[in-house]
């Protein structure tokens, strides 16, 4: 499962003394097994979640962040999650069109950022990737382009690869939409292979207010050696201050 707030983090800055709360939550149902025999045959899971995200701008090129996640999934019994991180985004180079950034988040527990039919541990992870995003104009309208891709290194756990890009489009002034696409790459020390996820996401946010949005959203996952088909929705409401 991943996080609502992933559509609004990575390398966009907070202005010095402001910042943003994003309260999500996720729902996802699936079936593993794969035609290659990797895993056992699993006729469907399902998956819910609750995330908090939240940032503060310190200076105009550094931001706070924070974040806490929790959720159960069901494969036969009942799977419990929880997890907190803090963390920094930082400015390397600013082009005015044209920005990119370092990123470190430190967390503990075993989060939604976990292959849905994998093991997961509670020691200390850290994910620290570069992202850099661009600006433009697409029919007229305010547009951007933003990748990011790191590392994900956790306790008893080899190191994975993170890669998300997305692509945003303001129609409206008050209208937000989102095309994303979530991939990871992990090695399995049980099966001694490299296992996969990738996932595409489509989402509008809407502005109520300055202050208060909502975001609303599809995303369905490819099926690869790790996970089976999935679908699911999101949601979330963001409060800027």
């Amino acid at each position: 499962m991943l996080s609502p707030a992933r559509a609004l983090a990575d390398a966009f800055f907070e202005k010095p003394g402001g910042g943003k709360v994003i309260v999500g939550g996720v729902f996802e149902v699936g079936g593993g097994g794969t035609a290659n025999g990797w895993l056992a045959p699993v006729s469907a899971y399902r998956g819910v979640g609750l995330s908090t995200h939240a940032e503060y701008g310190l200076t105009k090129s550094l931001t706070l962040l924070a974040r806490t996640e929790s959720g159960s999934s069901w494969l036969g019994d009942r799977d419990a999650r929880g997890a907190g991180a803090i963390g920094v985004r930082g400015l390397l180079f600013d082009a005015g069109a044209l920005q990119v950034a370092a990123q470190a988040l430190a967390s503990v527990g075993a989060g939604l950022d976990r292959l849905p039919l994998g093991r997961h541990g509670s020691g200390f992870a850290l994910d620290a990737r570069l992202a850099a995003v661009t600006t433009f104009k697409a029919a007229q309208s305010p547009a951007f382009f933003m990748v990011s891709a790191g590392l994900r290194v956790a306790e008893g756990e080899a190191a994975g690869g993170r890669l998300d890009a997305t692509l945003g489009f303001r129609p409206f002034a008050s209208l937000l939409l989102l095309a994303q696409v979530f991939g990871r790459l992990d090695d399995d020390p049980a099966l001694s292979r490299r296992v996969g996820m990738f996932r595409v996401q489509a989402s509008a946010i809407t502005d109520l207010t300055p202050e208060w949005s909502v975001q609303a959203g599809v995303f369905a996952g490819l099926p690869t050696n790790r996970t089976g088909r999935e679908r699911g929705l999101v949601a979330a409401v963001i409060r800027r201050f």
